[in-house]
């Protein structure tokens, strides 16, 4: 099914819309191919650059805080991959607050350097 709506998605709830009936699931259990079922393949790549870029900024800038984040920031990517998490706010919220972690330790410490220079 993802494949035949990959560029635009279902819209928002297609997956329990067009599911099967006698068997009801809300979700597909695959965060990923959520993603491209409800908003297309540029809903999954806008995620995960929205991911990927703070990830990759403290894969750069190594801090304490990315030390720590980085690791509990993997683990709800992979996990994505075999469930729903964002499904609950509260796992969502957390992850939102993991990246924002990372994302200011890269750029205090990207600040640093810039003083440091000047």
């Amino acid at each position: 099914m993802a494949l035949q709506v990959w560029y635009k998605g279902l819209g928002g709830g297609g997956w329990a819309a067009v599911h099967p009936k006698g068997y009801f699931v809300k979700y597909v259990h695959h965060h990923y191919i959520q993603l491209v079922l409800d908003i297309g393949i540029w809903g999954l790549i806008a995620f995960l650059v929205a991911v990927g870029v703070p990830v990759m900024q403290a894969l750069r800038f190594r801090t304490k805080e990315s030390r720590f984040c980085l690791p509990l920031a993997a683990v709800f990517l992979v996990h994505l991959g075999f469930d729903i998490d964002f499904a609950f706010p509260l796992a969502a919220g957390l992850f939102l607050f993991l990246i924002g972690m990372i994302q200011d330790s890269s750029k205090a410490n990207d600040t640093k350097r810039i003083t440091k220079v000047g």
